[in-house]
């Protein structure tokens, strides 16, 4: 089966200069009186060749002891869920404003509810989202082409946020059972559901995802807390729509991205069984997606979260560093280029976005050099870096890489707690009182990503 290619089509504006970096559409720029860094492309592709991972030695030496592995896929899942950039052309300029964002930048799931029951009946059996069953497996459903039917085809991408897919419809459908457990009428099912489904998978995002990545401290500086009924709303100093929430380039391309250097060259998926990722060609003992579940690639949740109830420690993500995994040099599809930090490089001059140094002057830091950033000395740079490497290279500096450092950590937390500060439609602004509890919670008030995969998977 072929991969989607997103981008085969062209997309308004690529082809044209960047205009006026004060309009927003679906993306715009969260820094827009900065001027774009653009030095050149030689210099961008002799830096790439630099963030190669060394092999290990010993193997944990780049694990991050504070991220269990799988948090690299569920921040991937968010990101499929907020927007839909498909692959641009590189090497020209883009604009930003002109790019079509076929995702809502909301928390709203719908690269799992699509458009509902009513819209895509197909996907839907009643009030629950439907899987298909083969080989003793729970699978996605799959159109006749071959493809998963899902809301997002990026959700198929690898093994791992296939299976993260498959999560969150079982959980939506448990769901439904505790609330048909509750008395609901069927026809009120679906949406109670939905609500329920859709307000923990924000608390997990906010109480557990974003701090990990950013700090704590970080979320607390962001996060006005409600008092009354009052909404909870965020302090933004950076990410300030004008009318309605827009996705910011220096998010999406740059600083968002610092999952890249998170991935782990392959994966232990249960006690006996692993898998590795890009190989050429998709076999059983590899994480290739585009295609139906294996068993060979069935993985155990407890060996990527802290499962409720599990003893097992879970394997680490890799640090949050400029050293990039082996495969991600050597990626199968999507190219030329074949290393996936060349094409973030280049897609950052594509896209016009400022350097790490004059983001960080805008923000109020006091920015890191490029020899502190360990960069060349060559009179291309004029003393800039490019804002991706800048992220990386600075959660490197300034915490060992275990979390994004102040630059990174602000941008990350002020668009993804600002977008649910300002969708009407989250517990932010509709109930801001309200807290997990159980049996979908372990407990009053606490609840992340291993309790959703708890909640799902049981029995």
């Amino acid at each position: 089966m072929t991969p989607p290619q997103h981008g085969s089509f062209e997309q308004r504006g690529q082809n044209a200069p960047a205009g006026n970096r004060q309009v927003e559409g679906r993306f715009g720029f969260m820094f827009k009186d900065l001027d774009p860094f653009s030095p050149p492309d030689e210099l961008l592709r002799s830096l790439a060749a630099t963030m190669q991972q060394p092999a290990p030695n010993p193997v944990t030496q780049f694990d991050n002891p504070d991220t269990p592995a799988g948090y690299t896929f569920f921040g991937q899942f968010v990101d499929h869920d907020l927007t839909f950039d498909p692959v641009s052309q590189l090497g020209k300029e883009q604009d930003p404003k002109g790019l079509k964002n076929f995702r809502t930048p909301v928390y709203d799931l719908d690269s799992v509810y699509a458009g509902g029951p009513r819209v895509t009946p197909r996907l839907y059996d009643g009030a629950k989202l439907r899987l298909d069953h083969h080989d003793g497996l729970e699978d996605l459903p799959r159109k006749d082409d071959g493809a998963a039917d899902i809301g997002d085809p990026r959700n198929e991408e690898n093994a791992i946020i296939h299976q993260l897919q498959i999560a969150f419809i079982k959980f939506h459908n448990a769901v439904v059972d505790h609330v048909a457990a509750s008395g609901t009428p069927a026809g009120e099912l679906f949406a109670e559901a939905q609500q329920l489904a859709l307000r923990h998978y924000q608390w997990a995002v906010l109480t557990d995802f974003v701090p990990r990545i950013c700090g704590q401290d970080v979320v607390d500086s962001v996060l006005k807390k409600a008092t009354g009924n009052a909404p909870i709303r965020a302090d933004l100093r950076s990410y300030k729509p004008k009318k309605v929430p827009f996705m910011p380039v220096e998010f999406s391309v740059a600083a968002y991205r610092f999952g890249h250097s998170q991935i782990r060259p392959g994966y232990k998926l249960t006690d006996t069984t692993g898998g590795v990722f890009f190989q050429p060609e998709a076999s059983e003992t590899n994480l290739n997606g585009f295609r139906p579940l294996h068993p060979s690639r069935l993985l155990h949740w407890q060996h990527f979260f802290d499962i409720p109830g599990s003893t097992t420690v879970p394997q680490r993500s890799m640090r949050i560093d400029s050293k990039i995994s082996f495969p991600l040099f050597h990626l199968p599809f999507g190219g030329p280029p074949a290393s996936l930090a060349e094409r973030n490089l280049l897609r950052g001059k594509a896209l016009r976005l400022p350097s790490g140094q004059a983001v960080a002057r805008a923000m109020g830091f006091q920015p890191l050099s490029n020899a502190a950033l360990g960069m060349s000395d060559d009179q291309g740079w004029d003393g800039q870096a490019p804002l991706w490497f800048y992220v990386l290279k600075e959660a490197e500096l300034q915490h060992g890489g275990t979390r994004l450092g102040e630059v990174g950590a602000l941008i990350v937390a002020e668009t993804l707690v600002g977008l649910l500060a300002q969708n009407r439609d989250t517990f932010f602004r509709l109930d801001p009182g309200w807290k997990p509890v159980p049996p979908i919670a372990a407990s009053e008030g606490t609840f992340g990503v291993g309790d959703l995969l708890a909640f799902a998977t049981r029995s």
